[in-house]
């Protein structure tokens, strides 16, 4: 039993890289189809320096955010300062870029467990509870987002003019029902946490038992400890609020990253705040899927979408290549600071391997 146990995390995750790397190479090869790659570099081509350096220079302003966010829901420690948490975000955006499934956020764990002196499971707990701030302002985004989906752009932009969506899912999904459902979830989510945790003695028994419900407890209770663990860390409230300030901070930055590219394709300011929260939540919705590092492929069909929804007008190549350029902006931006860290390391231990063969 606990060999299977074990293993079966393991599946999972080589699961989720096949599909991922698979969905992305099916929708690059979808991408490919619909417009032609000339047309979408030479887009590419006359985006002006200063928006693209405007928009670099605000995903850049969220790195700092994140690491106040992460140091302050850490916790007091005696070898824990706000360079080596800033250290390790670097290091993690760095391995995102690279490694598959996210690999960045195991790198920076075992960064900052290993120069702060800390515990794995400390560490853990405070990058659940960072995800966990994430979730509210993620709803609200992706809930902006799903009310003002234009589904008449999507079947125009997928080439179908049937109407099948736009009869079928506004029937199906009412948007008044969809925030009924989402509220009554998060409800039910936060019933259930409370009820685990004031009977967490009493049902410890009960949780041992096997089958698939006990299983979904177990992990709803593993989570919730966890939760409880963070915040205990985090140790004065006012710490796990000022965390909470920065997350939004960074999501505001996020959004703001598009504005500097949409106005230089000549919106004005009103539409372009308006593109950028659909482009948010679309693409912070499309990246829910798995996907090859970097969320190649699901990033650019979720990008493209929006744009077109809010400029029905523009063509498929050019939504494309703001796609494109948008994408290296969030992505690629980040892991310039790791560089400043990788550098000095590489340096540092060729000159010790060379102080080593001279002596």
């Amino acid at each position: 039993m606990p060999v299977s146990e074990e293993a079966n995390p393991s599946k999972r995750r080589y699961i989720r890289l096949v599909l991922g790397l698979t969905l992305s190479i099916v929708l690059v090869y979808f991408l490919a189809r619909t417009v032609s790659w000339a047309e979408v570099w030479q887009h590419v081509r006359a985006f002006p320096a200063w928006a693209i350096g405007a928009s670099v220079g605000i995903v850049l302003l969220s790195v700092p955010l994140r690491t106040w966010q992460w140091y302050w829901l850490l916790g007091q420690g005696e070898g824990l300062t706000w360079w080596k948490v800033f250290r390790a975000i670097c290091l993690g955006h760095l391995g995102n870029t690279f490694l598959p499934m996210r690999g960045g956020e195991l790198l920076k764990v075992g960064v900052l467990s290993k120069s702060a002196n800390l515990s794995v499971e400390r560490v853990l707990t405070s990058v659940v509870l960072c995800r966990l701030q994430d979730l509210p302002i993620v709803g609200c985004i992706f809930l902006f987002f799903a009310l003002q989906v234009d589904l008449s752009a999507v079947e125009t932009r997928l080439g179908y003019t049937s109407g099948t969506l736009t009869d079928w899912i506004p029937r199906a999904f009412p948007p008044t029902y969809l925030i009924v459902c989402i509220a009554t979830g998060v409800l039910v989510m936060a019933l259930t946490a409370a009820w685990l945790w004031c009977n967490r003695k009493r049902i410890g028994a009960l949780l041992q038992q096997e089958g698939r419900p006990y299983a979904f407890l177990r992990w709803l209770a593993a989570r919730l400890m966890q939760v409880m663990d963070a915040l205990k860390s985090a140790g004065h409230p006012t710490r796990f609020a000022s965390a909470f300030m920065c997350a939004l901070c960074c999501w505001v930055l996020f959004t703001l990253a598009s504005v500097p590219l949409l106005m230089s394709m000549g919106l004005d300011r009103g539409t372009s705040l308006y593109a950028a929260l659909i482009i948010t939540g679309a693409t912070t919705f499309f990246q829910l899927l798995p996907s090859a590092p970097t969320a190649v492929g699901t990033f650019h069909v979720g990008c493209s979408l929006a744009l077109s929804w809010v400029l029905p007008e523009l063509d498929g190549a050019q939504a494309l290549a703001f796609a494109v350029v948008l994408h290296g902006v969030g992505a690629f931006s980040p892991v310039l600071p790791g560089l400043l860290w990788i550098f000095p390391l590489s340096l540092r231990r060729h000159l010790s391997q060379t102080e080593t063969r001279t002596i």
